[in-house]
């Protein structure tokens, strides 16, 4: 490597560094409960609560659960609809300085039995139609939390301690469990400007929707951005989500400004004309998965937010509103991580993600 290319090669691998405000993932709810404790932190099918009330009923639950015999770095496992019940439950976790396992419900029974055993859940919080399917002992009625009154204490849990463990597809095999610490959800949710993605949900950003499904990686950016940054949350129902007619309603009547969901979801949305037309509040728009190449109608793109092609980073797709070619540049790394790589013949690389990577995942509008 020449030192001009050493140089350049430096430049793209800098990263940028800054300190998260929350070391803890569930702070961010008792401190937006302090700062603008009368501001809208969730909206769901059944309830809406603001951060103050929020904050107020995890920490009942969260007191619940460890008169239950709940301890720190325990693992409790989210057996739940998508209700507020599903968001309380996971702070409530989390507040006992537990690890949260998102099961969704609709899985296939063999499904839920492997993350249930495989995941060594000690708890489950489910509704009390499931409560004399799962094993004895473990089973705890969503219910039954929110009516205790029990005193609660901090837990002693560091950085490193885990947040929430979550499952691969299993498309490659059997299903792997994957465990995500506190230090790296906190520095993945952090609003800095190297941060694309969280940076342009604190600054452009005021209430989210979620569509994904809890036990897909992607709900974390939906409800970790939202709360970590002081915004409101809109859980769908997984029936809103299914129907544009349904999820049009939604966004116009919710004032929502930023919507996620895979590229399948959005190009079955993109069929109507009444979420097209919804869309036109919209600020930012995520596709938030991989996807192999797809392509829609070119009308179909224009009705698409304007934010909605910067508003990701790798390794998130972009949806471009374009029908020429473009240039492939390379993109920095996310703030705080220290990483380089090596070519198969050693020679130093930078440790980015190349757009053109990218390119055979990119949904480009058909002219």
């Amino acid at each position: 490597v020449s030192p001009r290319q050493a140089d350049e090669l430096e430049h793209i691998r800098q990263t940028a560094v800054g300190e998260a405000p929350f070391r803890f993932f569930h702070e961010c709810i008792g401190h937006f409960a302090q700062s603008q404790p009368d501001h809208e932190a969730l909206v769901a099918v059944d309830a809406s609560f603001t951060y103050r009330q929020m904050d107020d009923i995890t920490t009942r639950m969260a007191a619940s659960l460890q008169a239950r015999g709940v301890h720190p770095r325990d693992r409790v496992a989210l057996l739940l609809p998508r209700t507020s019940r599903l968001i309380l439950s996971l702070f409530s976790v989390l507040k006992t300085g537990s690890a949260y396992i998102p099961c969704d419900p609709d899985y296939p029974a063999d499904r839920i039995k492997l993350i249930l055993e495989d995941s060594d859940a000690r708890f489950i919080i489910t509704t009390a139609d499931r409560m004399d399917s799962l094993p004895e002992g473990k089973a705890i009625n969503v219910e039954d939390l929110l009516r205790d009154n029990q005193p609660y204490s901090e837990p002693d849990i560091t950085t490193d301690d885990l947040a929430y463990l979550i499952y691969t597809s299993g498309s490659t095999g059997r299903p792997k469990g994957v465990m995500l610490r506190h230090a790296g959800i906190c520095n993945y949710l952090y609003g800095h400007p190297g941060n694309v993605l969280a940076h342009a949900i604190l600054t452009d950003a005021d209430r989210l929707l979620s569509v994904t499904t809890i036990s897909f990686d992607a709900a974390l950016q939906d409800i970790g951005t939202s709360f970590f940054n002081g915004k409101t949350l809109i859980l769908a129902t997984e029936e809103q989500a299914n129907n544009p007619l349904d999820l049009a309603r939604l966004i116009a009547d919710q004032h929502i400004n930023m919507v996620s969901g895979t590229p399948s979801r959005w190009l079955t949305w993109l069929t109507s004309d009444e979420f097209c037309k919804a869309l036109a509040s919209v600020k930012m728009g995520l596709p938030s998965s991989r996807a192999r190449p797809t392509s829609c109608s070119s009308s179909s793109v224009r009705s698409l937010p304007p934010a909605f092609s910067t508003a990701t980073a790798p390794p998130r797709i972009r949806w471009l509103r374009t029908t020429r070619s473009l240039p492939l540049p390379t993109s920095s790394p996310w703030a705080n991580p220290s990483s380089m790589s090596r070519s198969s013949s050693s020679t130093l690389m930078a440790m980015n993600y190349p757009w053109a990577w990218l390119a055979s995942s990119i949904l480009v509008a058909v002219a």
